[in-house]
């Protein structure tokens, strides 16, 4: 993990999520099936987010491609995309990785953010 949940360290403001370091075209994959809700271009990289049958959303973030559109249902372990190659983003280096977010109910709602490493424990333990 590159950076955590909560992190204040490098970023400007909280980071919502954690990110996890990878190789530019590794491929990501769900970790809990469920509904793709959104799929959106930011800074030359793509977000995916997947309306979890956990009641959770699960937000993906910095692929170079993606293989799900809106409105698809995907299995846990579906792949999902690949790992960008890293790129300048406001001026500071984003090395390759994997940005996961989760948020409680299945809307973007940061006051309603939790850990992924949290969301995961739950799944495993239900």
């Amino acid at each position: 993990m590159t950076a955590g949940y909560f992190d204040t360290t490098n970023y400007r403001g909280t980071h919502y999520g954690i990110d996890m370091a990878g190789l530019a075209g590794n491929t990501v994959k769900t970790v809990v099936g469920g509904t793709t809700t959104l799929v959106q271009k930011i800074a030359g990289n793509f977000f995916i987010g997947v309306k979890g049958d956990d009641g959770n959303l699960w937000i993906y973030g910095h692929l170079e491609n993606y293989s799900v559109g809106i409105g698809k249902r995907v299995e846990a372990g579906t792949t999902i995309g690949t790992v960008f190659d890293g790129a300048y983003h406001n001026g500071v280096w984003m090395a390759q990785h994997l940005h996961l977010e989760v948020h409680k109910g299945h809307t973007y709602d940061r006051t309603k953010s939790m850990s992924p490493l949290q969301a995961y424990w739950k799944l495993r333990n239900r």
